[in-house]
């Protein structure tokens, strides 16, 4: 979240080491569609937000991230998968903004 308010160059570098190729084409994809940053779904940051951040395990490596955009508001529940790969952990999944916050592997793409 601070490198979409402060350098988002940096994303790029952040995402290749913490994600999945077929994650950040997929991201890319639905950001492109919905016009909001489909990782954090907004369309920007606020300094409330990354204060409130928090990341709570569920269960068979997924993760809920919350976050709010002020103390009144609602949290923002974004589930994610993650899993040990080659190359260390990474993010294999993150459910999109039109199934809430759901989770569970049979939301992942099947190849």
């Amino acid at each position: 979240m601070r490198n979409l308010e402060h350098n988002p160059a940096q994303n790029d570098s952040l995402c290749n080491a913490c994600m999945t190729p077929a994650l950040i084409l997929q991201l890319r994809e639905e950001t492109r569609r919905s016009g909001a940053d489909a990782i954090i779904r907004a369309q920007d940051v606020c300094e409330y937000g990354i204060r409130s951040l928090s990341v709570s395990p569920l269960t068979d490596g997924w993760y809920m991230v919350r976050y709010k955009w002020n103390r009144d508001s609602d949290y923002i529940e974004i589930p994610l998968k993650a899993a040990n790969c080659e190359s260390g952990l990474k993010i294999l999944h993150i459910t999109p903004t039109r199934l809430g916050s759901r989770y569970g592997d049979d939301l992942l793409p099947q190849d």
